[in-house]
This record gives structure tokens, C-alpha cells and sequence, in this order.
């Protein structure tokens, strides 16, 4: 603001002063005795002459000056007692008012544009450090959602290591949310920025159309390392909310490309196929409806599995999962008959035990090498042994690009016993507090340490010719089929029997935010 306003007053003070020299050396005598510019009436008759004299000395009008009254009437400016007297001075005139009509509305447009951008959502994402990353969030989430989702993410467990500069310093997330303004989510989440200043430092609001270029690159979309399409699980009509977002999945890979991932989280099971036909990875697609009939399914066989899931797929800090302590710590003495008080004990210890579960997530990781050439069983009960119970490995992905069944590169298998080998520099997912934990035992490979050795993952190719979806893989009957073929074509022995074998290796870190509530909801219905 204060730059546009010494650019209008430089301005105003230039052509002051060219008039001001110009009407200084009065009229160029070339011009004076024009009859374009300058005509004269004479006092004894109606005779108008070019030529000034003691007779003929009251100028009247003239083309130019016709012209000159023309363009400052026209200009808005009306037409004052004082006025220019010379060609010079009055041609300047026309050209100013001219530019600054043109100057003017171009002015007034940025100072309108700069008004709007004082409105949250309107500004563009500007990026704090050179070397930070952002996570871009659109669709149509509520309030809600977004909520519960910002909170997995923006958790302190959650660090990406390529986010640390020089091994000292370190450049947060930050998290990008770019809805369209009349979204559900919107009212809520500018209240949010507006009183939480430290939320406004890690999240920004960008308002645009998925599907206009402009307000993607305002959002910097091709440079954030992934896009979250988020649907509202309330939507009456759940085929238009999967449809709308399946063409905002091929707005952004029409402008991103394949160099950014994108995730989609969609309502019902039929979308799926949009979506890889829209060009997504089998991985990244999040079916709700999936989700919630698999996990109320294993609810029935194993009461408690939703909930189970919900905890592993959510993290919890230790301080906030401790029960509240007042009344452990009361002064009241109360005498408790025996059996009361065994009841009171045992549920205090199964709330301690709960409690210090909910702590524990599922993390993904790199076996360290001195795990190599172990069975799976001994290298869990050499981790279990190790850590004192506080990490725990769980399954291990393995290679299954030499079988022709398997239209995916990767296989994760659930607790395989004594028949799987660990192999270098193998991917296992462990459960565990926090990576520190997982470090300080020396369960996974070092950040700082050179892993050359370790072979390229291959690059994910897309069968949309496959009608098998290994996102369903978990919850319906194709697990058995999967477990059979592994049986069949693996080098394993029979007596090798799998739990459960998931065709989706990042399923539990992707959908996280989604098993969290849809198991959550699920939980409270089967224990009604």
C-alpha cells in the first residue's frame, strides 16, 4: 500500500513540474500564430484572424482547444478556471489524463486484488523455507475429518527423515488445504487459523477449483509430495461425491503428472475401478465402504478386532493416554470390602495395560542387518527380548515378482513362524511407540548409515486389465485364494501357515486416518 502510494505521488509531481516549465517558456512563436492552435477576435467586428493584435487580442476558440476541452470533459476531470495556455502544456494534459485513466483502473484492480488477499484462502501457498515440503489436501472433507486427519499426520511420531537439512536441522510438514470456498469444512477451519496461531504456522487455506490450473498453481500442487483427496463420508449421494472426485483425481494428474502421488479416499467399492482407470495406483485407493463391512466382519469373529485396528492405525502420545490421576490420588480413605477390591484392581490394571497400548502404533521399516539369516520367529524373539516387549515385529514383505499369479511386486506376510528367512535389508513392519523407540534398540538401519547395497525399489506398474484390487485384498475372501497361491508357488514348506497375508503393502499406512474412524464408529455399534 504504501509503495502504490509514493508511485501516485511521483507521478503527479512529474507532470506538475514538465507544465510547470513548459507554461514557464510560454508559447513557441511557430505555434502562437498557428490557426489550428490559437484564433483571435477582433473588438470592432466578428473577424477571427491567427494573428494577435492591439484589436484582436481576445482568443476564442480553436480546433485545439476544442479538442483539449473535448478530452478533459471526457476524462472525468471536468474542466477548471485555471488551464493551461499552450499547446505544449495542454497536449501533456491530454496525455496525462489519458495514462491516468488507463493507470488509474489498473491501480484500482490491485488494490481490489490487494483486499482480497487480506481474506483467508484467497493468498497463494508461499512456501517458508527453501528446502520445505508440503502434503496438499483437497476434496470435500468435513471439519471432522480434516481434524482427525491433521492430527495423524502433524503427530510427533510422524517424521520424515527427508525433512532433516545438515542432520541438525529440521523443516516441518506443512499441510496444504486447498477446498473450494462453500466447502463444508471451511467456516470451522478459518475460525481455527484465526485463534490458533500455532496451527496457522503448520497448516494453509488455499480456496480454488481442482479443476482450474490457475488455482493449482497457486496451491503449488507439482511441488508437494502428495495429494489427499478426502470425500465427506456424510454425502447423501456417495456415487456423485466418488464421481466429483474422480475428476478431481484427473484434474491433478493432468497437471502434476506421475511425478506426484495421489491418494484418493472414496465411499463405495464400484469407484474403485474409476480411479485406477483414472490412473491411480491400486495402493492409494481408500475404500471406505470396504473397510467398514471388513472390519465389521472380523468384529464378529473376534470381538474387539475394530477396535484393535483403530489404535495400531492412530497415534496416541504416552501423556495424553494416561488415565486421569485424581482419584488414585485422592486423601479420602475408604474401606473397601475384599472382593470389591480385587474388582477395583483388576480394572485398574486392564486400564493401565489399554492405555499403554493405545500408545503403540504399526511403523514400517528396514531390518537392520544383524537380523540377517534369521527365521522370522527367532528375529521376533530376539526383538521382543532386546527391547523388553516394547517393539514387536509383526510382518515382513517379500518378493513376489517371479510369480506370474501376482500382478504386484510385493507381498506382506502376517507372522510366517520359522519357515520365511530374514533376508538383507528387508522391509518388515514392526509395532512400537515411536521411531525413537524403534532406533534406540537398533531394530531398523540407521538413518545416517550408507545403504548403497540396498537394491532400487522397482517402479509400480498399473494393471487396470486386473480385476483383482489389492486394496480388498485384507477384508475379502481373495485372502485365501492369495495364502493358496503362496503355498503353491513359494519356496516355503507346508507346514507354513500365514495369519493373513496382505496384497496391499501400504495399507496400514495410508489408510490410517481412515480405519480411525470408520473403526471407531464400528466399535460403537457392535458394543451397543
Amino acid at each position: 500500500m504504501l509503495r502504490l502510494f509514493i508511485r501516485f505521488f511521483l507521478m503527479i509531481l512529474s507532470g506538475a513540474c514538465i507544465i510547470f516549465f513548459f507554461e514557464s517558456l510560454k508559447e513557441l512563436p511557430a505555434l502562437e500564430t498557428s490557426g489550428f492552435t490559437h484564433l483571435y477576435t477582433c473588438s470592432d467586428s466578428d473577424y477571427v484572424t491567427n494573428v494577435p493584435s492591439d484589436v484582436c487580442s481576445e482568443e476564442t476558440w480553436s480546433v485545439m482547444y476544442s479538442f483539449y476541452f473535448t478530452i478533459v470533459t471526457l476524462g472525468t476531470v471536468g474542466y477548471g478556471d485555471n488551464a493551461p495556455k499552450t499547446v505544449m502544456s495542454r497536449f501533456l494534459v491530454i496525455l496525462f489524463i489519458l495514462l491516468g485513466v488507463l493507470l488509474f483502473s489498473n491501480e484500482i484492480e490491485n488494490l481490489i486484488r490487494l483486499y482480497q488477499l487480506r481474506q483467508i484462502g484467497n493468498p497463494p501457498y508461499a512456501p517458508k523455507f527453501q528446502h520445505s515440503k508440503h502434503l496438499l489436501i483437497a476434496g470435500n472433507p468435513t471439519f471432522a475429518q480434516l481434524t482427525a486427519i491433521l492430527r495423524e499426520i502433524l503427530h510427533e511420531d510422524h517424521i520424515d527423515s527427508a525433512t532433516k537439512l545438515f542432520s541438525k536441522m529440521r523443516v516441518p510438514l506443512h499441510i496444504v488445504i486447498f477446498v473450494e470456498r462453500d466447502a463444508k469444512c471451511v467456516k470451522e477451519l478459518v475460525q481455527k487459523l484465526q485463534t490458533d496461531s500455532i496451527f496457522a504456522a503448520r497448516v494453509t487455506f488455499v480456496a480454488g477449483d481442482v479443476t482450474r490450473m490457475d488455482d493449482l498453481e497457486r496451491a503449488h500442487a507439482s511441488s508437494s509430495i502428495s495429494v489427499l483427496i478426502v470425500s465427506d463420508k456424510h454425502a447423501i449421494d456417495s456415487e456423485m461425491e466418488d464421481s466429483v472426485n474422480v475428476m478431481r483425481v484427473l484434474a491433478i494428474r493432468r497437471h502434476c503428472g506421475p511425478k506426484v502421488r495421489c491418494l484418493a479416499l472414496i465411499l463405495r467399492a464400484e469407484s474403485v475401478c474409476h480411479m485406477l482407470a483414472a490412473g491411480l495406483h491400486p495402493d492409494d485407493v481408500i475404500c471406505e465402504h470396504v473397510i467398514k463391512m471388513g472390519a465389521l466382519a472380523q468384529s464378529t469373529l473376534a470381538p474387539g478386532m475394530s477396535t484393535l485396528l483403530a489404535n495400531l492405525a492412530s497415534s496416541l502420545s504416552e501423556s495424553v493416554a494416561q488415565p486421569s490421576g485424581s482419584n488414585n490420588e485422592s486423601k479420602c480413605v475408604v474401606d473397601v470390602p475384599p472382593s470389591d477390591r480385587n474388582a477395583k484392581t483388576l480394572a485398574s490394571t486392564f486400564a493401565e495395560e489399554y492405555f499403554y497400548g493405545i500408545t503403540k502404533e504399526i511403523y514400517q521399516i528396514r531390518l537392520s542387518s544383524r537380523f540377517c539369516d534369521l527365521t522370522f520367529a527367532q528375529a521376533t524373539a530376539n526383538i521382543f527380548k532386546e527391547s523388553q516387549g516394547h517393539v514387536i515385529l509383526i510382518a515382513v514383505t517379500v518378493n513376489r515378482r517371479d510369480s506370474d499369479e501376482f500382478q504386484e511386486d510385493g507381498c506382506v506376510l502376517l507372522s510366517p513362524g520359522n519357515d520365511l528367512t530374514i533376508s538383507e535389508w528387508s522391509e518388515c513392519f514392526v509395532i512400537a511407540e515411536d521411531m525413537a523407540s524403534i532406533s534406540k534398540f537398533g531394530v531398523n538401519v540407521p538413518e545416517t548409515f550408507n545403504i548403497q547395497g540396498i537394491p532400487p525399489s522397482p517402479e509400480r506398474t498399473i494393471d487396470h486389465h486386473n480385476d483383482n484390487i489389492p486394496f480388498i485384498g485384507l477384508w475379502t475372501p481373495t485372502t485365501l485364494k492369495t495364502v493358496e497361491l503362496v503355498r503353491s508357488k513359494s519356496s516355503l514348506s507346508e507346514p507354513f501357515r500365514p495369519l493373513m497375508v496382505l496384497s496391499n503393502p501400504c495399507l496400514i499406512c495410508s489408510n490410517s486416518f481412515a480405519i480411525e474412524q470408520i473403526s471407531g464408529e464400528i466399535g460403537h455399534g457392535t458394543n451397543q
